[in-house]
């Protein structure tokens, strides 16, 4: 009887605890609430059921009880003592005052924010004890506790310690008992099985029912009711998938879906996945669309003043009005480079409009004389040409910031209104960022120097040093401009990924630059989505990125480069379909904007769509037929599929000419070279590598590549640990890149297959 056992446990307790009441249990223990004497706080002082009790060695039992106790985290209730009272084995743990999760789920749905702030906590709390070699076997609701919105995981190592005592005791198995080392809604299926040489992996499924649970309010196996039709169930029925039943993105779904794999090599490896699913910045792009958000493209206003290097003027305002608008999270706003491919050309506005899937327009004019500006701007309906609004503004160039400003709040407003008129829908007011400058600069030649070099800037490769020079300018005029801090950590990004400035340079000074923006303005999303190409890159920190990237997307939804820094984010830790669905959203984003179209590029490739990136490399050479890069992927393409080599060799020969010898192209021109029997080129290409290695700052990745087409592995991994050193940016996919799995001539298989290679791939420490 319980009365008869707290009374019994109260006497034999008495000189250390004072039990007050009982809590209930489980089918591993009794709960019951006492104050400790001797510390004079509350504790629970959890008792093995008797029928669970009979044969385990309490001293055994709380040895192992020790290995639990050293267990220490936010996240874990941890144990603070263990012994036996009445013949029964028990163990201590402070009293947390909240609930349960069982309850909270029990007494109404769980919101997705509070149940994935949940689920991240509980797996935080496997990631830390599986690193200290301590697995679960029972993760269940009722062993979540809630307490000021933290979840804490209790019952740590207690059925390792049960087992093991059960074991020492007699030579039996604890299984016998049947859900003695777990519970049936929560069984893995290797533990419904009866193995007892379960790892990780168990607690990575119950996790997976768990999430399941919080987020589908339901168990994926609801219909089953016995402890029975619940193991049969983990072993052989597949639950409907959570993204039909849950409204999540599709990193947590698919992360949830695979815990849930009946056989443990298809789950996750470690909780730190699960980490990475729930930090996914992806999740932002992966909600249902919102349809009824007004879309618009703000096309380059035509430059009118006399003086036609004013270009850079004209760009720069309408620029600076696309950024503003950007941040309204009551509109989607089409790309900058999407946009801006537009300039110069006579297009019928529908077809643009068509191309870039918005409905509304925004064009117009700058002229500029002296110090007075006049704009005149208009916002016309794609579907009918009807013009919405418009306006002209004249101004001194001092007032130019509230003039864009003025200019960006009338459009919102006027998009907002003729969406209500059109759908009776009310734009997300909540969601809307206020549409005004948070810092506007107070020197004009400042901004000047500034809007100069993100002019240079979008000719990326060929504007990198004259863009910094400008954003020098800009801040040494005005040293806390943040955007201007941000423009020049971009430059850094260009001059360190093509090679004209070494990594360790190039990503220091990328990074001081972007923390400095957000020192200045928190809000920047260049400035986040730049540091987390430092993390990625540079730091080789997948943890570090995602929450960069989050962050971005948080501020910028639609913001292509931090969704093509997402796709190589989730690329590199394996997720694949993640990173497609990325791309898919960066490409959604930015159709037609040409840095944006070569991401897309390289993720097909890298993601082994061969075919979709040559179709992709034709279309933009159609249109950009001088584009280096897209002839360089094309080939890339082609020789690693095992296509046609005279192709690949023609396009990489070009982009070689387009690109002034760029030593990632002419690392794989050395592999299609060595490909075709041409051992003399390829030593050449490797040579001239090498030389100009001494006098510029060629990634010694490339000559690594040019040795691993020559079958030279000896030397390749004397310049795999060169780029190693150098913290080259290529090195972040060793151990998913094609490139490093072609066989070249003479050799059995590929570089990646050297027993080296592995060491090499956990040194840099991104593989999954």
């Amino acid at each position: 009887m319980t009365t008869d056992l707290l009374d019994r446990l109260r006497t034999s307790l008495v000189a250390s605890y004072e039990l007050e009441r009982e809590l209930g249990g489980g089918g591993m223990s009794r709960v019951f609430v006492a104050s400790d004497r001797r510390l004079g706080r509350q504790i629970v002082i959890k008792v093995l059921n008797p029928e669970l009790a009979e044969g385990i060695s309490a001293q055994r039992f709380e040895r192992e009880i020790q290995i639990a106790a050293r267990l220490q985290h936010p996240n874990i209730v941890p144990v603070l003592n263990a012994g036996e009272s009445e013949g029964l084995p028990y163990y201590t743990m402070p009293f947390v005052r909240g609930d349960s999760l069982r309850a909270r789920l029990t007494g109404g749905r769980m919101d997705t924010r509070t149940a994935l702030r949940v689920l991240a906590d509980v797996a935080r709390a496997l990631a830390y004890a599986h690193d200290e070699g301590v697995i679960h076997r029972d993760i269940k609701p009722e062993n979540v506790l809630i307490a000021d919105g933290v979840a804490l995981v209790a019952d740590f190592g207690i059925a390792k310690a049960i087992d093991a005592a059960r074991i020492d005791a007699n030579g039996t198995t604890i299984t016998q008992l049947g859900t003695a080392l777990g519970t049936p809604a929560y069984m893995a299926p290797e533990q419904a099985a009866g193995d007892t040489n379960v790892d990780r992996r168990t607690d990575l499924y119950a996790w997976g029912v768990l999430a399941y649970e919080c987020l589908a309010h339901a168990h994926p196996f609801a219909d089953k009711r016995t402890p029975r039709e619940l193991i049969t169930a983990h072993l052989i029925a597949q639950p409907t998938p959570l993204s039909e039943r849950a409204e999540v993105g599709v990193a947590i779904t698919s992360v949830v879906m695979r815990c849930l794999a009946k056989a443990p090599d298809e789950r996750p490896d470690t909780a730190r996945d699960l980490l990475l699913a729930l930090d996914a910045p992806g999740e932002l792009i992966a909600r249902a669309p919102r349809v009824n958000l007004p879309s618009i493209a703000i096309l380059p206003f035509v430059n009118l003043s006399s003086d036609a290097d004013n270009e850079y003027f004209s760009d720069g305002i309408t620029e600076e009005i696309l950024n503003v608008l950007a941040q309204d999270r009551g509109l989607r706003v089409a790309a900058r480079s999407s946009s801006f491919a537009f300039k110069g050309q006579k297009v019928d506005l529908r077809t643009i409009a068509e191309r870039l899937h918005v409905g509304t327009l925004l064009e117009g004019s700058v002229r500029r004389a002296g110090n007075r500006v006049r704009v005149n701007a208009q916002l016309v309906s794609a579907t009918d040409g009807y013009q919405l609004w418009s306006d002209h503004f004249d101004r001194e160039l001092t007032d130019i910031f509230a003039m864009q400003d003025e200019i960006a709040s009338a459009i919102a407003a006027t998009l907002r209104k003729a969406l209500y008129e059109r759908t009776g829908h009310v734009a997300d007011r909540q969601a809307a960022r206020p549409t005004t400058r948070s810092r506007p600069v107070a020197d004009i030649e400042a901004y000047e120097a500034y809007l100069k070099g993100r002019f240079a800037l979008h000719r990326r490769a060929d504007g990198m040093h004259e863009a910094r020079a400008h954003f020098e300018r800009a801040l040494a005029l005005e040293p806390d401009f943040a955007e201007a801090h941000a423009g020049l950590a971009n430059s850094y990004l260009w001059l360190g990924t093509h090679a004209a400035l070494p990594p360790a340079d190039a990503f220091a000074r990328m990074r001081r630059h972007a923390e400095q923006a957000l020192s200045l303005e928190p809000d920047l999303a260049d400035a986040h989505y730049l540091l987390g190409y430092v993390a990625l890159w540079y730091d080789w920190d997948a943890v570090a990125c995602a929450r960069h990237v989050r962050r971005a997307l948080a501020i910028q939804e639609n913001n292509a480069e931090a969704l093509m820094l997402l796709a190589y984010l989730q690329f590199t830790r394996g997720q694949r379909a993640d990173a497609l669905a990325a791309t898919e959203a960066a490409v959604q984003a930015d159709p037609i904007g040409l840095t944006t179209l070569i991401g897309a590029l390289s993720e097909y490739y890298l993601t082994g769509e061969y075919e979709r990136g040559i179709a992709l490399a034709n279309r933009m050479l159609d249109e950009h037929p001088t584009s280096g890069e897209a002839l360089r992927f094309r080939a890339m393409s082609i020789y690693t599929s095992g296509g046609d080599l005279a192709a690949a060799r023609r396009d990489l020969e070009e982009a070689a000419r387009l690109m002034r010898r760029s030593p990632f192209v002419l690392g794989h021109l050395a592999m299609v070279s060595a490909l075709e029997g041409r051992p003399i080129e390829t030593r050449a290409l490797r040579d001239e590598l090498v030389a100009r290695s001494a006098k510029e700052a060629v990634p010694p990745i490339t000559i690594a590549m040019a040795n691993q087409a020559l079958g030279d592995y000896d030397a390749a991994f004397e310049w795999f640990e060169r780029a190693y050193e150098a913290r080259d940016f290529l090195m972040i996919w060793l151990h998913v890149g094609p490139m490093f799995r072609v066989i070249p001539p003479g050799k059995s298989g590929p570089i990646a297959d050297d027993p080296r290679w592995a060491t090499l791939v956990r040194r840099v420490g991104l593989a999954p």
